[in-house]
């Protein structure tokens, strides 16, 4: 069939179509409004941010706690050597088991303390052993009448002081002697100890030594300190010897018939026996005090040190004596 013709009314309808005037009812929004609901969505994130971030504190603080907890819980653990329940862990109990750890560990900070001092004595001990403080260690021991009698005895205390040894004057067994001893100090639970020095020197004067040869006497006092010290090696210090031979000689020339009672003793005859028919007895002839001081402080050092130096071997004996290193280059002068 025919399609039907569209019909239009009119064409202020075709105009008008989808097009209305606003009501005057209608309520527009303000800025007003806006704002403040834009500070409210602020103010609410500001307070969610915050709680976020409170909650992620108390979120770390409980984590510390918890492992607070572990951590002493590990603790009671290890000092009781088995497994406590919770409930015992804030009891009296568990304080009980603290206040012993912390005895333990001082226990154990005592017993190291003790162990670094037993080493510090055990150190100390070794160096007084190996000869370190062996010059502090000897004391010379001269008789009073060393001091008293003659020029020497100023002269050889100035020498000690000088060298910073230790000496007492006492009265000896024997006259005019001289003895050592090493004394060791107490060390930690150590008692200190004293030990004899196989030593005995005498002092003897130039016109005393003559009247001993003269007498007859000097052969009796050998043999009597060699039986006192049967294990100690004798040496007799003379001073000025040759002085006062050479002395009374010119005196005697001089004026012959007042000298008629001196007599020059046999003092080369005497001197050289010593060295010939005894055992460990010396002698040793001084020009002066200051030469006696030198020889008896020289050999307090040496009676000190002797006992620990260490054994010659077949270099230094070639060596007269001196200890040549390794990576010696002049040989000859060694051989020397």
């Amino acid at each position: 069939g025919a399609s039907s013709p569209i019909s239009l009314d009119s064409d202020d309808e075709l105009d008008g179509f989808g097009y209305k005037e606003p009501s005057d009812n209608l309520i527009l929004p303000c800025e007003e409004p806006m704002q403040e609901e834009e500070r409210n969505d602020n103010t609410e994130e500001g307070n969610t941010k915050q709680e976020r971030m409170r909650l992620i504190k108390e979120g770390k603080a409980k984590m510390v706690e918890e492992k607070k907890r572990q951590r002493e819980v590990c603790l009671v653990k290890h000092f009781t050597n088995q497994c406590l329940p919770c409930c015992l862990i804030e009891s009296t109990e568990y304080k009980r088991v603290l206040l012993t750890s912390q005895e333990n560990k001082l226990m154990k900070e005592a017993i190291k303390a003790q162990k670094a001092e037993q080493k510090k004595y055990a150190k100390e001990k070794d160096e007084w052993e190996s000869g370190k403080h062996a010059l502090r260690s000897i004391v010379a021991e001269i008789d009073s009448t060393i001091i008293e009698t003659g020029s020497v005895g100023g002269t050889l205390l100035t020498r000690f002081a000088e060298k910073g040894l230790k000496y007492r004057v006492q009265v000896n067994p024997i006259r005019g002697s001289i003895l050592w001893k090493m004394e060791v100090p107490q060390i930690g639970q150590d008692p200190a100890s004293v030990s004899e020095v196989p030593y005995i020197l005498f002092v003897l004067q130039a016109e005393e030594f003559c009247d001993l040869i003269n007498s007859g006497s000097f052969w009796d006092h050998v043999h009597l300190v060699q039986d006192r010290y049967p294990t100690f090696t004798v040496c007799f210090v003379t001073n000025k010897l040759m002085n006062y031979i050479n002395k009374c000689e010119r005196a005697q020339y001089r004026n012959a018939p007042n000298f008629n009672s001196w007599k020059r003793p046999p003092v080369e005859e005497v001197l050289c026996k010593l060295a010939t028919h005894h055992v460990k007895v010396h002698s040793r002839q001084c020009a002066d005090e200051a030469e006696v001081a030198d020889h008896i402080v020289g050999l307090t050092s040496s009676l000190a040190n002797c006992r620990f130096r260490k054994p010659l071997s077949w270099l230094s004996v070639h060596a007269n004596g001196a200890v040549i290193p390794k990576n010696f280059i002049d040989k000859d002068l060694a051989k020397k």
